[in-house]
């Protein structure tokens, strides 16, 4: 029996950087990026949203070889890839910290993940990289992954300062992925920065659970892009050149990301730079609101 697909699994709360670091572990020869893969069968085969290499996911020649692969193509029953989205939404955190995680999972939820589980083979064998990266972000997904014994799952846990967060989610991007350009959904900080605490707290727990765990934050990420990405990579059992990656930019292919911010559309070379864009446009009476709403975690993770 060969050895498990090894997943590089990126979890954190939206608008922390994710969507960048998957586009520059997408340039590793060693890595495949296929972006928030828990959605798709809700944004790709329901949808049939745009693919990163902005065909149709439907359309995408990527895609279709790898439903073939893994189902025989695309039109398959993936009622239970949908259970399995639906049953590892974060409201289900209470639940999963008061009873474990296996008291909640049903049967087509279970069949579901191993559904997924032939994707990620399926992925490999297509693309013939070595890691999958998946930046689905759910730190509930990852747990219901990561106690599958037919899956090498690696947590990395993306933090981004809860302010700059908030900032973001207070103004809302363009959604591109859709068959018409519309702005992608915003949310007050009262509402994201308690969702900062549980989301990035319960990653934590996560990776306990799973045993295979790495934090890094988006700070350090954009000031120091090749020693973090180093750092990935040999969390990930690579050890891949980073010819891509200069001091402060990236020479960036195309991909087959599903979902995701917009940015991941972006081909050519990419400035990796901080947005610190909140230091300028919040309130001082919102810096301070979000600062107390998240003052533990903030704390632990470093941010003054």
């Amino acid at each position: 029996m060969g050895q498990p697909p090894r997943i590089l699994y990126i979890t954190g709360m939206g608008r922390s950087g994710t969507t960048l670091l998957d586009r520059l572990l997408g340039q590793v020869p060693g890595f495949v990026s296929v972006g928030e893969l828990r959605f798709i069968v809700e944004r790709g085969l329901v949808e049939n949203q745009l693919c990163g290499c902005e065909r149709r996911i439907r359309e995408c020649p990527f895609w279709q070889a790898v439903f073939v692969e893994a189902f025989g193509g695309m039109s398959f029953d993936s009622s239970d890839l949908a259970a399995f989205a639906k049953g590892t939404r974060t409201r289900h955190i209470p639940a999963m910290l008061a009873f474990g995680m296996r008291g909640i999972l049903s049967e087509g939820v279970k069949r579901g993940r191993d559904q997924m589980v032939r994707l990620y083979e399926a992925i490999l064998a297509v693309s013939g990289r070595e890691v999958v990266v998946d930046s689905s972000k759910y730190p509930t997904t990852a747990l219901a992954l990561g106690m599958s014994d037919d899956l090498d799952l690696r947590l990395l846990h993306v933090v981004r300062d809860p302010r700059a967060v908030a900032n973001s989610w207070a103004h809302p991007k363009i959604d591109r992925n859709l068959h018409q350009p519309v702005p992608m959904k915003s949310l007050p900080l009262w509402v994201i920065v308690p969702q900062w605490d549980i989301w990035n707290g319960f990653a934590e727990r996560v990776g306990g659970a799973i045993g295979s765990y790495l934090r890094l934050r988006y700070e350090d990420l954009v000031a120091q892009p090749a020693a973090s990405l180093q750092l990935v990579l040999r969390f990930s059992d690579l050890d891949d050149p980073l010819t891509f990656l200069s001091a402060d930019s990236a020479d960036v292919q195309g991909s087959h990301m599903i979902s995701g911010n917009p940015s991941r559309f972006d081909v050519g070379r990419v400035q990796i730079t901080e947005d610190s864009s909140w230091k300028g446009s919040m309130s001082v009476t919102e810096q301070r609101l979000a600062s107390i709403l998240s003052v533990g975690w903030r704390r632990h993770y470093g941010y003054p």
